[in-house]
């Protein structure tokens, strides 16, 4: 799939808009324009257009907190702690849910000081946002 110049800075804008909207999961952030690649055959193809989705949790539950993000269908997903880390709570990451335009999100830590496997987060949440595209 080509991604145009165009795309770039219509998904920098959608971010930038998501930044400034605040509160809200699932909110339809904006429409990135359909793009037409070429396949194997030479022939022109319309790739469906993308919507973009974003929000914020505080987790309560290191193992799995499922977010409903408002599309249909979710093709790629990003998500970053927002607050400080701490002791508690180190790093998230996130994957497709068992539901259509779900995500999961689960929260790591540490296991202790000398071993450093990943064990799920159990206190001292740090804020998490999430960024999704998709279809409608």
């Amino acid at each position: 799939m080509a991604i145009s110049a165009q795309d770039i800075l219509d998904l920098n804008g959608s971010m930038e808009a998501a930044r400034n909207y605040g509160a809200g999961l699932g909110t339809l952030v904006s429409q990135m324009s359909a793009s037409v690649v070429t396949n194997t055959d030479g022939l022109a193809v319309v790739v469906a257009q993308n919507v973009v989705a974003s929000g914020s949790i505080t987790p309560t539950d290191g193992d799995r907190e499922v977010v409903v993000t408002g599309l249909a269908a979710v093709t790629f997903a990003v998500v970053s702690l927002s607050g400080s880390p701490s002791q508690y709570h180190q790093s998230s990451t996130i994957t497709a849910g068992s539901v259509a335009g779900t995500l999961v999100i689960a929260s790591w830590t540490a296991d202790n000081v000398a071993i450093t496997t990943p064990k799920s987060a159990s206190a001292g949440w740090a804020k998490v946002e999430w960024l999704a595209t998709g279809t409608a």
